[in-house]
Order: structure tokens, then C-alpha cells, then sequence
């Protein structure tokens, strides 16, 4: 009985022995496996980074070039409405002719005769605008007339004389004539348009005026010429 018991001590254990091996093959295995799909799993995130980075730059470089790109075309708007400013026709807006109208209205029943050259259609529209602010100021004022003015010739060019440009306005010798002339003057050089006094009085003693509309000046007018830097 102790040989055969001795016997089943000796399976046990080899039993024991062997079970322990391939317990122990089997765990290594499963932990071989685990390392291989965490590693695997590490480089497909890995990849996911890269790719996620690539596309971010790549995003970035778009937004510069879209940024580039409508920088540029701001540059070539402002560009254009600086010419168009440049060029654009002299006018007075509603709120401006009333803003004339009511620093004139002392000058209440003034009679002022208005006139352009024939061939200047921005020199009429802007007589126009002009004579709209002396009715609403309550001026005596008929429709601005259009003058033929024909250059002087032929003659040297070192004896001809520049083109007048802007507005010109003449009054007689009466006191009250020169004051709605200067008054007239004045509002207009505030609004940034080219005005100015006629060097020499018409010789008559009443009280008119006479407004010509002359050729538009270079640059700016109105509020594009009050926004540009003063030199």
C-alpha cells in the first residue's frame, strides 16, 4: 500500500508539474499577444497623430493662402476707390445742401446768377446741387446758365493762361454782396470743394452775385480732399 501510495504522490505532482508548464505557456502567449496588439494599437494612434498633424498644417497653409489672397484683393478694392475718388464727379448730398441752405439764410432774397461751361457736364450737375441749396436758402436764384467759352488764340503758349478751376464767385461793390459771397465761399471750402473769390469786383453798385461753375480741379473733392493728409 505505501509503494502505491507513493506512486500517486509521484503523478500528483508530476501532473501538477505539467499543468503548471502549460498554464505557464499559455499566459505567456496570451501576454506575447497583448504586447502585440497594444504595439499594434500604439502605431495605428501613432499614425492617426501624424496624419491629423499633416492635415492641420496643411489647413494652416490654406487659411495663409486664403489671408494672402484677400489681403490682395482688399488692397486692389482700396486701390480702386482711391482712382474712382479721384475722378469722382463733384456733388452735394441732401443733408449738405440743407447744412449750405441754413448757414445762407441771412442772406435771405439774395440774387445770385449762376453759369458753366456749355461742353462741362459734371461742371452743370454740380451747379445744380449749388443752385438747389440757394432756393432752399431762400435766394433768388434762376437756373444755371450754360456759357460758350472759347479759348483766346491764337496766341504764344508762354502768354496763355491756366484753365480756372473750381468755383468762382463775383460780387459787386456792395457791402452786402461781398458778405454773401464770402459766406458762400466759405461754406463751400468747409464741405472740401475748391471756391474762391474773384480777384476784382464787377463795377455795378447792387447787391448780386455771380457764381461760375468752373472745370472740376484735380484730386479729391468734398470729403474725399477734408480726408487726405494736408501738406
Amino acid at each position: 500500500m505505501s509503494l502505491l501510495g507513493a506512486v500517486f504522490i509521484i503523478l500528483g505532482v508530476a501532473g501538477e508539474m505539467l499543468f503548471g508548464g502549460f498554464t505557464y505557456s499559455k499566459e505567456t502567449q496570451l501576454r506575447n499577444a497583448n504586447t502585440m496588439v497594444s504595439a499594434s494599437l500604439q502605431l495605428q494612434a501613432n499614425q492617426a497623430i501624424i496624419e491629423a498633424s499633416q492635415a492641420n498644417l496643411k489647413i494652416g497653409d490654406d487659411d495663409k493662402q486664403i489671408a494672402a489672397l484677400l489681403k490682395e484683393a482688399e488692397g486692389e478694392r482700396l486701390a480702386r476707390v482711391k482712382i474712382e475718388e479721384r475722378v469722382a464727379w463733384r456733388s452735394l448730398s441732401a443733408p449738405q445742401m440743407t447744412e449750405v441752405a441754413m448757414a445762407l439764410k441771412g442772406f435771405a432774397g439774395q440774387v445770385a446768377v449762376m453759369a458753366y461751361n456749355a461742353n462741362d457736364v459734371e461742371a452743370e450737375a454740380f451747379a445744380m446741387d449749388i443752385a438747389s441749396s440757394l432756393v432752399e436758402a431762400n435766394w433768388h436764384v434762376s437756373a444755371p446758365q450754360s456759357m460758350l467759352i472759347l479759348p483766346e488764340g491764337p496766341i504764344p503758349l508762354a502768354n496763355a493762361h491756366r484753365l480756372q478751376t473750381g468755383v468762382t464767385v463775383t460780387s459787386t461793390t456792395n457791402n452786402r454782396s461781398h458778405q454773401a459771397a464770402d459766406a458762400l465761399v466759405r461754406e463751400l471750402l468747409t464741405l472740401g470743394f475748391d471756391a474762391n473769390r474773384a480777384a476784382t469786383d464787377d463795377p455795378r453798385t447792387d447787391a448780386n452775385l455771380f457764381i461760375m461753375i468752373d472745370p472740376r480741379p484735380k484730386g479729391g473733392q468734398g470729403g474725399v480732399k477734408l480726408r487726405a493728409p494736408q501738406k
